[in-house]
């Protein structure tokens, strides 16, 4: 099993972490360099059910410390989203959930989101730092507090954004622990999930990515708009149609189920896109290998030609698996209902596209 461990690569050291401001927690301001729906997850370790047990496996003279860790949480991750960790009691032998369990060692999880449910010390946490960072001491409650909030991150699915591929060359924080699977948005340096963040485990505070994330991840539950950054337009099935061959185009913006789409990861590690209203898929008319070849709806088949890759390198792409195209907005038209099509990838704002609640 993989361990997700916070390394003390940011800050460690005492004269290092005193430059750490142990200023307020919670919520941090939108950084200005980020893209808001930039979200780096495992979508297969999501919670099913948003009301996440949590329980302390070793719970000691320490309810001030505990305390300071589901306070944290409350303001952070609860507070944005519709998840709650719930609990916060001794464990049970059968305790399902998030299992924590104290020692002076680094903090860690045994897996994302749901990979730790009912394991066994699922998440460390720290409340000494006797040999592990002892840097903290002096500042515990900012230390906990802080370190808390990264790793609950982890608890939700979410994996270390210097993992990513579009890293800029000054980040130069290990990867570590493994990669998501769900990448959207730009790398975003103001993560708590960033060992690159310049703020130790981001202050304890949610990027204005962070908290994006969370919200699409479970709020709309990866079943949103899919916005193309060129036109400021939604992918809609034309019409509001059902019908096979229907097809896909850009329209202003409007929450209709027709415009509505969800993220289905697949066995082979594509995901198709699924429409709401219809529970049909993104489909290339064919399986045409042409530029140009037209997106259209069609019955879920599991085809090659329905299959896309969510991939950012600087910019948030729908790749085909069949092909290797993007999804792309047909000769950067703004016109309402112009035709998705798929064209070679070239990092245009025609084939950006985000996803939004």
């Amino acid at each position: 099993m993989t361990t997700w461990m916070r390394i003390t690569g940011l800050c460690a050291g005492a004269s290092a972490l005193l430059a750490c401001s142990p200023a307020d927690t919670g919520v941090a301001p939108e950084a200005t360099d980020t893209d808001p729906e930039a979200i780096y997850a495992a979508s297969s370790t999501l919670w099913q059910n948003k009301n996440i047990p949590v329980c302390w496996e070793n719970p000691g003279d320490d309810a001030a410390e505990r305390g300071w860790v589901e306070d944290q949480i409350a303001k952070t991750w609860d507070a944005v989203s519709s998840v709650h960790f719930t609990g916060w009691q001794a464990c049970a032998a059968s305790s399902s959930g998030i299992r924590l369990h104290i020692a002076d060692a680094g903090p860690h999880t045994k897996g994302l989101g749901n990979q730790i449910d009912g394991v066994d010390a699922g998440m460390v946490l720290n409340f000494t730092f006797n040999s592990w960072s002892p840097g903290c001491r002096g500042q515990e409650e900012f230390c906990i507090r802080s370190i808390a909030a990264h790793e609950f991150g982890h608890a939700l699915g979410f994996a270390h954004e210097q993992n990513r591929k579009d890293k800029p060359g000054d980040c130069s924080a290990e990867t570590q622990g493994g990669d998501g699977d769900l990448v959207v948005g730009s790398w975003d340096l103001g993560s708590v999930m960033n060992y690159c963040n310049p703020a130790y485990n981001g202050n304890g505070k949610l990027s204005k990515s962070d908290i994006d994330g969370v919200r699409l991840a479970y709020d709309t539950g990866l079943d949103g708009l899919v916005v193309n950054r060129f036109d400021d337009q939604c992918l809609e099935i034309a019409g509001g149609g059902a019908t096979d061959g229907a097809a896909v185009v850009a329209h202003p913006c409007q929450g209709g189920d027709n415009q509505r789409w969800s993220f289905v990861k697949r066995a082979d590690g594509y995901h198709q896109i699924v429409s709401r209203g219809s529970g049909k898929c993104l489909d290339v008319t064919g399986s045409s290998q042409e530029n140009g070849g037209r997106i259209q709806l069609w019955s879920c088949s599991g085809g090659d030609n329905q299959g896309f890759t969510v991939e950012s390198g600087g910019v948030t792409r729908l790749r085909a698996k069949h092909s290797g195209r993007c999804l792309d907005l047909t000769g950067k038209s703004q016109d309402s209902d112009a035709q998705i099509e798929q064209w070679d990838c070239q990092g245009g704002e025609d084939q950006r596209w985000s996803l939004k609640k």
